[in-house]
Formats: C-alpha cells, structure tokens, sequence
C-alpha cells in the first residue's frame, strides 16, 4: 500500500530557496576579508589600546558573530520567504487520529450512467474504474465510504478501517441501475458522516463521480441542492460534465380504462396512449417504429402485437399516439382477484442506433384488468314502488337504465350486472364480491351498515352515494365522515339558495370550472357540450377541504362555484358524493346525455383500486410501496430469477426492498394480479449540465478542484493540508532587519552621548597610572 509523506515545508520555487542560501556567503566573505592581517605602524598610544582590546576581546569578538549570524539569517529567511513555502500536512503511520483522510466517494450509478459514449464504452465504467482507483491508491490509516447516488441511494462501503480488498470487491461488481439521480440526499449523507467520525473538515475529501446529466441537479432551485455541507471545509473533487448526447424513449403508455369488459364472445379490445420523447440538441427528421405485445402468465407473449410508424419532423421532441390491441384468449392471462384477468402489455420501441444511447428505455410495462362483468350494488329502499300509471322513474332505475339498459326487472345480463341491497340491512357478506356500491338512501344506513361501507372502500370498491329524493337533515353527514373518513362537510339542510331564472344553476365549464378529472379524460373533448344542458335546481352544500387535490377534490361544479361532485380515496378505494338526488325535480342530469358515460367512466376507472400501485405503469424503478389487502396472502414478488420479500405491516404489506428492476412483478404464491414497474422517464436526460453552472455550484460548496478520470489519485496527492509561509516569513525578515539595525548600532557605540558611550570611551582612552 502506498504510504504518504510526513510533514515538510515544500518550496513553490526552489531556485529562489536556493539563491537565498547561497546569499548567506556574501557576509561571511565580507567578515572574513575584514580579518586579513595588515602591516602594523607603532605609535605612542597604541599600547593603551592594545591593552583595552585584550581586555575586551571575547565580547567584541561575541557581538561580531552575532551580527554576522543576523545578516546571514536575513538572506536565508528573505529567500525561503520569495520562494512561496507551503507546510503540507502530516499523514505518517502514527495512526487515524489527526492524520488520515476520510475519502467520500460518490457513485453516479443512475440511468444516464448507461449512455455509451463513442468508443462504446459507458459513462459508468469510466466512472467505476475511477472510484476502484482511489480505493486501491488509500492509505492503510484512510478510511473510504462509497455512495451509490441512484435513487434511492445507498451506502455500499461503511468508513471503517480500509479492508481495500473487500471494497474493491463491492465497487467493482456494480451495475447501473434504472432510476434518477439523487445527488441531494447523498450529499446529506456526507454531512453527517464525518461529524460521526469526528474528522477535521480539511481532512474530508468529497469525490463527485458523476456525468452531471440533467437529473443531477435542479438549478430552479435555490441553493439547487439543499445540503449541510455547504460551506462547511471540506475539499471537493469533481469529474467534469461529459458531452450531450442523442437519447430516444418511450416516456409513457396508459391504458384508456383500467377496467376492460368483454364482448359477448369474449374478445376485447384495449386501447392505450403512447407517448415518446427524444431528448437532442438538433432534433432532426427520422422514423422509428413502436410495437406493442400482450403478455399473459410469467410475462409469456400471448400473441403478436400491433406496430405503428411514428414520424418525427426536424425540432419535434414530442410524439403521442394511439394503439388499439386486440385479445382473444383470455385464458393465458394471469387471474385476478375479483374474478377476471390481468392482461400485461409490453411496449417496444425501435430507434434508429444513431438517436438512442440507453437501450433500457425503449420498453415499458402497462396492466388492465380484462372482466367479464361489473357487479354493482344498488343500496335503496326496496319496499318503495312508483305508481304503476306514473312516468316518473325512481332513482335506482334512473341508474339500471344507465348501468344495465338490458336488464329486465331485476336481473338481467350484460357487461354490467346490478345486485339490489336494501339499505337498512347493509352488511359487509352482503357487500363482497361487488366492485362498487350505489347509495341512494344514505339516510337509512345503520351504523352497521356505514361501517361495511368503509371497509368495502378500503378494500379497494367505489362507494357513490347520491342525496335521498325525499331529503329531510342530513344528520347520517356525520356518520359519513366518521366511517369513510372524508373531510368534506355536507349541509344539514337543502340549499335555499334560489336558482337563477328559476331554471338551475348550469354546470360550470369555463376557464374557471374545475378541470377534467383524469378518470374522465376520454370525455375531454366533449365535455363543454356535455355539461351545458344539466341544469340542477335543488342541491346540498358542500364544503371543500383545504387539502383537496387531483382527484381527490372537486369532479364537478355548478355554475356559482358550488362543489356538486367530490371524490376522494378512502383506503385502496374511491368514495364520490353527489349533492343532489336523481330526480327531475333536484336536476336533469339523469335525462341527459352525459349521465351515461358519467357513471360508466368513473366506475370502470375507480374499480380495483386508487393507490399508486394500482395503477398501470405508475410505479418507477427505486419505489417501495405499502401493497393494498387486495395483495394479502403473497409473501413475496418475483420477476424473472429476482425475488423482492414483504412483511406484514398495518397499512398492508411493505417491501423489503425497493423493486429497482423494470417489468411486470408476480405475487409468490399466486394470489392474482401483477405489478408494472417502469423507469423514471425524467431519468433517460442525457443532455449533460452546462459546465459554467456546475463549476458555480461547486463554488458555493467550498474549496473545489475538477479532477482527471485518467489520473485520479494525483488530484488528491497534491492536495494535502496546506499553509502558506510566505507572508509570516516576509514578516519574519522585516524584524530580523529592525534586531539586526538596533544591535549594530548598540555595538559599534555610536551613541556617544549615552552612559554606555562614554564609559566605553573610559575604558579605551586610559591614561597612566600617576
């Protein structure tokens, strides 16, 4: 192993050093011409002298040496000083305390850490190879920690004494995995390693190794890395950023519905949105085909897919198209829970080499769930009956001609299959199986009944509950909140409110309306003419919660900002309250055309589920999330030979392990459904950070030096502790010259008029005895 070198003072230039020291003979010369014996005169007095030099030798002789010391001390130091002396720290074999180094060494193992550079090797090789160069180049008495920066990062080498050998083992076997950068948390990391390891901030190296691809940093940002770090000492050694290269991916494919039903003779068609993006810095005119393949059990292909063609024009970096695919065997798909089968969907992309550096992010993974039928529960009052000469439809068949218009009674066939619960007798046996629940009559739940309500909403079902036509106060409000665990305040009483022009308030679908929720986004191109014709002329008020987002806030709205369809999740499932009854009387949205595609759309999106893991391609490489109940009895997830473990926790069932692989992930034992993880599409940046900005950020860090990958360890040689001497040595001759001035006048007497002077004068003028 290497060893270091102990403390010395290394001169910047030598040759000043050199031409000090060799001043230093200008006075010795002078000292010793001035001794050359002369021929001596006699004359009268000089036996007097004579006499009094004897006497005085060994101080003069004292004096003259000492003076001649000074003189030469001034040379030396004055050349020492113009040399630019620095003192380098001491880094011996006497041990960690005050002496080694802790080295932090940051490996950028993100996606764009795949890209192949022109030679065809990776930018993470290069950056591998540098981090195994520093490892090996260590002393024995440094101690090295190496972070993995994909996220979410890891600690891959703890700063214990350097075992150089296991190190090297562990960095050496890396491979680049499939999610972000996540630079910010490693560098927190670091922070509070060395305040654990108590290491002076002079003695902590931090190395970036990193392409500093456009994940890497954010600089809208400000600082662009939040970190405790900055400013704190330590020194910091950084790769330079690599050149922009061309990348091409496939950034999304979403399924259209979740839920997909059958047609009579069990075939079904699944449509999805692509969407592609290109990431180049002169985006040119090419082609390039996508395909997709329906996959069945264990990822197995089902049948061959459909293909598409996407043409890109010059400076287009965006493309979104449509894909329809047709399944016919059902069969081979992988069962679901609830009785139907999870259909896994491959998407492949086929870029020209020249557009593309990253490979793995040109395939993505989708899932739908393929039915037979929806089961959906009417919750009433079944002992009510409309008059037999009545044109006037009660609102359970207000939603049995929506949902079933093929139902005769109470029966009935067709994709969507309606179950009659009464109200007052709602039980969570009679609630399984169903995959929604329509509550006409929340006034007549019992407290029983609310809290099968709840649990069937956190297992995953839909419950919509409408405002009772013969409205009284609403005082079940409370039980609502309690068992659904919502925070939307629902009125005790009817909005007295008078609709203007006595026809309703319209349904607000102008710029300040509330934008399409995502489950309804098929019906985005005609929502402005489906809402315009409903009119709603009695309603209950609702009170919007602060924190209502996304779909977990308003749906729809009257034209007076009034909320009169709220969601929000409950659980794994979904809970929607409209604020008036279907009843012409309360609104004529069940006369409508927009009531149809209303219900079916939110019911087919809202089935199975609203946690992120229950949506197609929405969870990403790096995640580790809590599974829903739906998943109870796996204990664990499988794709391919990879294995991820789950325990048991209270919110469901929690990885051990984030799944950083990208695929379709089976439950092990089977107990239905699969998982589609995909790669982080703002991952496959591979633009490259502009070099200014970066070295900017560095230098709000500290004391910062780029560093050569093909030379690494010189960087950090020639950066030991560091003190500059050549001030305090200047300042060291300036007072050499004051001593050595006052000292030679005290010594050659000059001052006459002191007492000094004149008893030297005594002394040297003696006259004779008598």
């Amino acid at each position: 192993m290497p060893t270091t070198v102990g403390q010395l003072i290394g001169p910047v230039a030598p040759a000043l050093a050199w031409a000090g020291l060799a001043a230093i003979s200008v006075p010795i010369l002078i000292h010793l011409l001035t001794r050359f014996r002369r021929h001596p005169v006699p004359w009268g007095a000089m036996r007097f002298l004579l006499e009094a030099f004897r006497r005085h030798r060994t101080r003069l002789r004292f004096e003259q040496y000492l003076l001649l010391i000074l003189r030469c001390l001034i040379l030396a130091v004055l050349g020492l000083a113009l040399s630019g002396p620095g003192l380098q720290g001491c880094a011996g074999e006497q041990g960690w305390a005050g002496s080694g180094r802790l080295i932090c060494i940051i490996l950028d193992d993100s996606l764009t850490s795949q890209a192949g550079a022109m030679d065809g090797q990776r930018r993470f090789d290069q950056l591998r190879d540098t981090a195994m160069a520093i490892i090996e180049a260590a002393s024995s008495i440094d101690r090295v920690a190496v972070w993995r920066a994909a996220w979410p990062s890891e600690t891959l080498v703890f700063p214990s004494e350097l075992n150089h050998t296991e190190a090297l083992q562990a960095v050496s076997g890396l491979e680049p995995r499939y999610s972000r950068s996540d630079l910010q948390s490693v560098l927190r990391q670091v922070g509070g390693l060395a305040r654990e390891e108590s290491v002076s901030a002079d003695r902590t190296f931090v190395v970036l190794l990193t392409d500093w691809a456009n994940d890497t940093l954010d600089f809208t940002q400000n600082p662009p890395v939040d970190t405790e770090i900055r400013g704190s000492g330590y020194r910091f050694f950084a790769a330079r950023p690599v050149l922009s290269v061309d990348n091409l991916l496939l950034e999304a494919i979403e399924p259209r519905r979740r839920i997909v039903l059958a047609e009579a003779d069990g075939s079904a068609v699944v449509s999805f949105d692509l969407k592609l993006r290109r990431h180049a810095t002169d985006p040119i005119k090419m082609a390039t085909k996508v395909e997709l393949t329906p996959l069945g059990r264990h990822g197995k292909p089902i049948s061959p897919g459909p293909q598409r063609l996407v043409k890109w024009t010059a400076g287009q970096t965006v493309a979104t198209i449509g894909i329809d695919v047709a399944v016919s065997d059902w069969d081979r798909a992988h069962r679901a829970p609830a009785g139907g089968r999870v259909l896994g969907i491959r998407a492949d992309l086929m870029p020209p080499s020249t557009s593309d550096r990253i490979e793995a992010d040109n395939r993505r993974w989708a899932t739908v769930e393929l039915r037979d039928e929806l089961r959906v529960g009417i919750v009433d009052r079944f002992e009510i009956q409309a008059p037999r000469d009545s044109l006037r439809l009660l609102p359970r068949q207000w939603l049995s001609a929506a949902l079933a218009p093929s139902r005769p009674g109470s029966g009935g066939d067709g994709p969507v299959k309606l179950v009659d619960l009464e109200a007052s007798s709602l039980s969570e046996p009679l609630l399984r199986g169903l995959d929604a629940a329509m509550v006409l009559r929340p006034d007549h739940l019992t407290n029983s009944g609310w809290q099968s309500l709840g649990r069937f909403a956190e297992l995953g079902g839909l419950v919509w509950l409408f405002m009772p036509v013969k409205a009284g106060p609403a005082v079940w409000a409370k039980s609502l909140r309690e068992h659904l665990a919502i925070g939307w305040q629902l009125a005790l009483e009817v909005d007295g409110t008078k609709p203007p022009r006595d026809q309703g308030w319209s349904l607000a679908s102008g710029p300040t309306a509330p934008a399409v929720p995502e489950p309804l986004n098929l019906l985005a191109v005609d929502w402005s003419s489906l809402l315009r014709p409903v009119r709603v002329t009695r309603r209950f008020g609702l009170a919007k919660p602060s924190d209502a987002t996304g779909s977990d806030g308003v749906w729809l709205s009257t034209d007076d900002g009034e909320p009169l369809l709220v969601a929000a999740s409950v659980g794994q499932g979904q809970v929607m309250l409209l604020a008036t009854a279907l009843d012409p009387e309360w609104t004529n949205l069940p006369t409508k055309p927009f009531f149809v595609p209303l219900l079916h759309e939110s019911l087919r999106s809202a089935v199975g589920g609203s946690k992120p893991e229950d949506q197609p391609g929405h969870l990403l490489c790096g995640d580790q999330p809590v599974l829903g109940l739906k998943w109870q009895g796996a204990q664990s997830l499988r794709i391919g030979q990879t294995q991820v473990a789950l325990r048991q926790t209270d919110d469901g069932l929690q990885l051990t392990s984030p799944l950083e692989r990208p695929g379709l992930y089976e439950a092990q034992p089977n107990v239905g459904g699969q998982l589609s993880v995909n790669i982080d599409p703002q991952a496959s940046d591979t633009r490259a950070l502009d070099e200014s900005a970066v070295s900017q950020w560095l230098s709000g860090l500290g004391n910062w030096q780029w560093i050569d990958l093909q030379d690494p360890v010189q960087a950090l040689a020639n950066n030991p502790q560091h003190l500059s001497l050549g001030w305090p040595l200047l300042w060291a001759v300036l007072a050499l010259v004051m001593i050595e001035t006052s000292l030679a006048r005290w010594f050659s007497h000059a001052q006459a008029g002191s007492r000094r002077g004149r008893t030297v004068a005594n002394r040297l003028t003696m006259r004779p005895a008598g």
